[in-house]
């Protein structure tokens, strides 16, 4: 090797471990708090609690377990599963849910309100809806009509 290989190795190599150690140099830490832990745990039961829930019914409804079982596992369950998320509003947890879920449904809305594309016909091969502006059919591929000046 000649030394312009030998300087650019070495110059990668620098670059990388540069790379690497700017994490650790930059040394930002998030420090996660005693509550933030707490609610991440309640967080975790709540969702851990609906899926044994789901899985008991599911089990229930297929005849593995009997009546008299199922209503004592479920009622035990929606206990503990109402304590947590009495103490997941007491941390206010249940606020940034719902703060989430004004967001997606307000994402939802302005989705819905804008307007699809209209038919513009129907494929003469297949009888598939076409969109406006479509060259061809999306089901077939056969060429669309185009409109005279268009």
């Amino acid at each position: 090797m000649d030394l312009g290989s030998i300087l650019i190795i070495v110059g990668l190599v620098v670059a990388v471990v540069a790379f690497l150690a700017r994490p650790l140099a930059e040394n930002r830490v998030s420090a996660v708090t005693a509550g933030d832990h707490r609610l991440s745990a309640l967080q975790a039961e709540r969702d851990k609690i609906l899926t044994v829930i789901r899985e008991i019914e599911m089990d229930h409804a297929m005849g593995k377990i009997r009546e008299h079982d199922f209503q004592e596992q479920r009622a035990a369950l929606v206990a503990r599963g109402a304590t947590a998320l009495r103490e997941l509003d007491a941390l206010g947890g249940a606020h940034a849910a719902e703060d989430v879920d004004a967001a997606i449904e307000a994402a939802v809305a302005e989705r819905r309100g804008r307007t699809a594309p209209k038919a513009a016909g129907l494929c003469v091969h297949c009888g598939r809806a076409l969109q406006r502006g479509d060259r061809f059919c999306a089901s077939c591929g056969t060429p669309v009509p185009q409109e005279k000046g268009a």
